[in-house]
């Protein structure tokens, strides 16, 4: 079906785009892979993990890299600790930790 080619070849594309603006820096360029094989699914560059509604959402917000690495460590530190994540990243891109610390 084209339609699912098409889907692919935009994810795919969407990846490379997320990769090029957050990691071209980095010693990412061939430890980038698709878990499982399953594009669309868990994109995995390095020790990092995004699903596609990730890299959108930075892309489409024009997140900072700092933004995005620090929302990425404090909603790991959230998870790690079991506590609450108590902001989501589009108002972390938009307006910060307004009243809260990395170990709220």
């Amino acid at each position: 079906m084209s339609v699912i080619k098409d889907w692919r070849k935009a994810t795919e594309e969407l990846s490379k785009e997320f990769f090029n603006k957050y990691f071209k820096d980095g010693d990412y360029k061939t430890d980038t892979r698709w878990v499982c094989d399953r594009v669309g699914d868990v994109f995995c560059i390095g020790d990092y993990f995004f699903n596609v509604d990730w890299m959108l959402e930075a892309l489409e917000l024009k997140a900072s890299a700092k933004k995005m690495f620090a929302y990425y460590d404090y909603e790991l530190d959230c998870l790690m600790d079991e506590k609450p994540v108590r902001i989501n990243f589009r108002n972390y891109v938009k307006y910060g930790f307004v009243g809260l610390t990395k170990n709220n």
